[in-house]
């Protein structure tokens, strides 16, 4: 899936995710994931294990 000004996110990437066979992916991935599921990158966040205490600190990358 290719988001605009995005690199594009392999289906065999996303597989590996779906699967659980692919660690928790960075920020800037889970942003560009969010935006070609069209949900809010919140809820993909808290999908992906990332703690609420983290994304307010800016302790994702």
């Amino acid at each position: 899936m290719k988001t605009k000004d995005q690199p594009q996110i392999s289906d065999g990437y996303w597989s590996l995710i779906e699967n659980g066979k692919r660690s928790i992916p960075k920020a800037d991935t889970s942003r560009r994931m969010a935006k070609g599921l069209r949900l809010d990158v919140d809820i993909l966040y808290q999908a992906a294990g990332y703690s609420e205490v983290n994304l307010m600190l800016g302790n994702i990358t």
